[in-house]
């Protein structure tokens, strides 16, 4: 049994595809590839996805860059935070820069969740034969991002008041 706060990925090699960009558009391109990945897209997110893909393609090679410097430990657990949240953050911003109305509407870090757990989940069937090794790779690896998301989403939601006034107690 897998420990669902750490996955050991020693002797997992993520072999990096350049582009791989273009790995994800011919995969996007069949006709049946939602049969293949445990992340289903909706026509909503293959749009938003082909869009980022047309426009900042590096931000997927960047992706499986940063999967590699997260496994580069030989493990996943929350040491690997900052980078997920880091990741999140850069498709925020990409998908914002192209006007996705929810997103412009301030109202969905979850679709810059489930694209990531695609993209991640893309790389891990890619690059690792190894069913059980998947399954287990790609639930904590889905686990820490939807942390991350919700992190995010609390950090925009608690606001700190704007004056904050002590009152010693004197007598």
């Amino acid at each position: 049994m897998t420990d669902i706060n750490f996955v050991d990925v020693n002797n997992i090699e993520i072999k990096p595809v350049s582009p791989f960009s273009d790995i994800l558009k011919q995969i996007i391109l069949t006709s049946s590839f939602q049969d293949n990945y445990s992340i289903k897209l909706d026509s909503e997110l293959i749009s938003i996805l082909n869009k980022i893909l047309s426009t900042n393609p590096t931000y997927f090679d960047n992706i499986q860059q940063s999967f590699n410097l997260i496994i580069a430990d030989q493990k996943i657990d929350i040491n690997d935070i900052p980078a997920i949240i880091s990741l999140l953050s850069n498709l925020y911003k990409i998908l914002y820069s192209h006007n996705i109305k929810d997103i412009v509407k301030g109202i969905s870090i979850d679709k810059c969740s489930i694209i990531l757990k695609f993209v991640i989940d893309v790389i891990i069937k890619n690059n690792i034969e190894d069913i059980e090794k998947q399954t287990a790779i790609i639930s904590i690896a889905n686990n820490l991002i939807d942390t991350c998301a919700e992190l995010i989403i609390m950090r925009d939601s608690l606001k700190t008041p704007t004056s904050f006034s002590f009152m010693p107690l004197c007598k």
